[in-house]
């Protein structure tokens, strides 16, 4: 609650990007367009209270937390904003940062207490981002969080071997709800991008899913012709 995703989003995308309240993003089958994440902050005053009912009022007696990331200028800075978010609420961070080798082999290792990454789909399904919170999926596999709840596995596991339907919808958003109000994750942003192309390009379609599909190209050198000469 006292991550700010609106903060985030402006320093580190331009306010290009939309705060994620839950795992499936936007456009997916499972994402559910009227749910509110009840942990999306910032909520200041609430973090403060549920800490203090937690037995650490005003971080007193928590010990430092280690925030984990890679050695990118940019990612240090989100750790630094992370550990600004959580000194309003007393909570010490020790942002610690590694080349991405290093990184990832202590995910999987299990020797981070807390770390930042992100992720990209493979395909367009909401199988494939929870998954990331699928038990069996545990580090060294996917699920690097290391989140085990025997009721999401169960409907996973179900979904997962359904075929494209409302019911496996409803599934799905069930999880993601589940996702949210366990916290196994503190949620951020689902990234936007935005592409530029020339006039005379053709048979390119924008899309998240577009590896590969280069062979398929075109040049219209007429076009471009007519259009470099109003450059």
């Amino acid at each position: 609650m006292a991550f700010d995703p609106k903060e985030y989003n402006k320093l580190f995308y331009n306010d290009t990007a939309v705060a994620a309240q839950s795992v499936v993003p936007p456009g997916i089958a499972g994402n559910s367009k009227d749910y509110v994440n009840p942990y999306l902050g910032p909520k200041l005053a609430e973090a403060k209270k549920l800490l203090a009912e937690a037995g650490y009022p005003d971080g007193k007696g928590l010990p430092e937390i280690s925030y984990d990331t890679t050695n990118s200028t940019t990612s240090r800075q989100q750790g630094e904003l992370f550990q600004k978010h959580m000194a309003q609420l007393g909570i010490k961070i020790n942002v610690v940062t590694s080349p991405w080798p290093q990184l990832q082999a202590k995910i999987n290792q299990r020797q981070v207490m807390l770390f930042g990454i992100a992720w990209g789909a493979d395909y367009p399904d909401a199988e494939n981002f929870l998954l990331l919170l699928y038990g069996p999926n545990k580090a060294p596999g996917a699920n690097s969080s290391n989140y085990s709840n025997p009721e999401f596995d169960q409907i996973f596991k179900r979904a997962s071997l359904m075929q494209d339907s409302p019911e496996r919808t409803a599934l799905y958003e069930q999880l993601t709800k589940i996702a949210a109000e366990e916290v196994p994750w503190i949620f951020g942003v689902h990234r936007q991008n935005f592409i530029l192309r020339h006039g005379w390009l053709k048979n390119y379609v924008p899309g998240d899913f577009d590896l590969g599909n280069s062979k398929y190209w075109n040049i219209d050198v007429a076009k471009k012709a007519e259009l470099i000469k109003k450059m």
